[in-house]
């Protein structure tokens, strides 16, 4: 099996594993009403800012600026780079209504996966289609609502993740335990399933997939390959049954799944010890391979190659282009240690979050899996929980969750209200600075201006000579859209006849050299 280059974010590997500082907080904010607020999803936005959705049981107060709708209702935030809120949207209906992920979108606007059990009603237009039903969301670049889509079985069917696709629809994915009804054309093939829909621009359905086995099947992440296919990631019970091949290992198993742009099975794969493992977090990597993440209570069994730590353990997985492991790492302590969200970083290596639901915990690794740095923030031993991190486009990470602590230790500001999850909690931090370099270096490639317009100028440093580099301009499904020599050390790129978004620039030339930028064009 096969992936190709995705995420060139990538690009740029750190040779060895070199040491970074502790980065520092930059600043964290508190965002919430008098009730409860729960953050699922987060995502930095192309203004530098962020979009955080999550459920909300809160009324007018605080930072929540319209009615409670009924039970639950999503709860959508858009902050600027320094944290502060732009606005806010409550959309629900007359029961229990939740966001759990959000992109934004090619317009400017974003698409916002949700779960409902409200009939039409507010915000709601479609009946429920029986239990829990997806419930797809578009907003404008305001907030406003546009459409809305209720896509559902006879029972219950959650989203977890929902992405924007080439042709400009949507691809979601969840977990089902519906049987063949409404919206979903495929039986269940055990107590739990993986379940992906596609939609057109409109949110309309396109196809349907059920993926499982006989037993427990949990979907948790989804990333879209640049052959139009998907990959799926989750955990499972199940041993070989339905549309998984290959037995158990013990317990839950990681359980990945590649399917064409039809939304047909191309393979499956098993990744596990001889206990539980769960894999929360996927991505693809520059070298045409994948970064699978979780947490382990297996020993060194399987395909886990190093003992447990305690309890449960981090535990990381490579994986090549032809999708044989090239390796595996665990991280952890003699406690409990839930890894929640994994990122990718702009020197190659990546970031996880974890959380002992007191404090939140990112841990920075190189491209090889060796620990750079960790830092954790707490407040002040009340319930705090990490959901989400991100790389930023200034070299910093967001994290983002929810805690019931007031202004004390890592956080500056008030609780807002609500004792069991409390309200939504954001931290910035700084860009790390490698130990073995000055922070004043000056760095090798300068792109400006950086959102873009018509053009814009690549400058190399001054120790670059430019002779044989190759500039790659490519789109965020992995298509490389311009193609430039630079023949001098400051070079003007037009760009006046490709569309609005979000852009990876890479600079490759000889013995190997490369370099990554990230650049919006307007």
């Amino acid at each position: 099996m096969k992936f190709q280059t995705f995420f060139v974010a990538c690009a740029l590997v750190l040779s060895g594993s070199a040491l970074a500082q502790t980065p520092a907080k930059q600043w964290d904010r508190t965002l919430g009403g008098s009730g409860e607020e729960r953050l699922a999803g987060m995502q930095p936005t192309r203004d530098g800012g962020s979009i955080l959705v999550g459920a909300s049981q809160s009324g007018i107060s605080g930072d929540k600026t319209q009615a409670h709708l009924g039970g639950d209702d999503a709860w959508v935030v858009k902050v600027d780079a320094l944290g502060r809120k732009q606005w806010d949207r409550t959309l629900g209906g007359t029961r229990y209504d939740g966001a759990t992920s959000v992109q934004q979108t090619a317009d400017g606007g974003y698409i916002v996966a949700a779960y409902s059990d409200s009939p039409v009603s507010d915000d709601k237009t479609q009946a429920s289609q029986g239990g829990v039903d997806y419930w797809i969301i578009k907003l404008d670049a305001q907030g406003t609502s546009q459409w809305d889509r209720t896509i559902g079985g006879d029972a219950d069917d959650t989203p977890i993740s929902v992405q924007q696709t080439a042709d400009g629809g949507y691809v979601l994915a969840g977990n089902s335990s519906s049987a063949t009804s409404g919206d979903k054309s495929q039986a269940s093939r055990g107590r739990s399933d993986y379940w992906v829909v596609k939609l057109d621009s409109q949110g309309n359905k396109q196809w349907d997939r059920t993926l499982g086995g006989s037993r427990i099947d949990a979907f948790t992440s989804l990333q879209p390959t640049p052959d139009g296919g998907y990959l799926l990631g989750g955990y499972s019970q199940s041993d070989v049954s339905g549309d998984k091949t290959q037995p158990s290992l013990g317990g839950y198993d990681f359980w990945l799944v590649k399917l064409d742009a039809q939304g047909l099975k191309q393979w499956d794969r098993v990744l596990g010890g001889s206990e539980n493992d769960y894999l929360q977090g996927l991505q693809l990597t520059a070298d045409g391979g994948a970064l699978l993440a979780g947490s382990s209570y297996s020993g060194a069994s399987g395909d886990k190659s190093q003992p447990n730590l305690g309890g449960r353990d981090f535990w990381l997985v490579k994986l090549n282009a032809q999708g044989t492991k090239q390796w595996d790492h665990a991280y952890g302590t003699y406690q409990e240690d839930y890894l929640t969200s994994l990122t990718l970083s702009t020197d190659g290596g990546c970031l996880f979050g974890s959380s002992d639901f007191s404090t939140y915990h990112a841990t920075k690794l190189d491209a090889q899996g060796a620990k750079q740095w960790e830092q954790t923030l707490r407040a002040d031993g009340g319930y705090t929980q990490l959901t989400r991190v991100s790389a930023t486009s200034d070299g910093g990470y967001l994290l983002a969750g929810m805690s019931t602590d007031g202004a004390v230790n890592d956080k500056s500001e008030p609780s807002r209200g609500g004792e069991l999850y409390g309200d939504y909690w954001v931290v910035k931090l700084a860009p790390a600075v490698l130990a073995n370099h000055s922070a004043k270096a000056p760095a090798e490639l300068r792109v400006y201006p950086n959102p873009a317009r018509s053009s814009f100028t690549v400058q190399l440093a001054l120790n670059m000579p430019p002779s044989g580099l190759q500039l790659h301009l490519v789109d965020a499904v992995g298509r490389k859209v311009l193609r430039h020599a630079l023949t001098a050390a400051s070079v003007q790129v037009p760009t006046d006849t490709l569309p609005a978004g979000l852009y990876w620039l890479r600079v490759s030339g000889p013995q190997g050299y490369q370099a990554t930028q990230r650049i919006v064009l307007e």
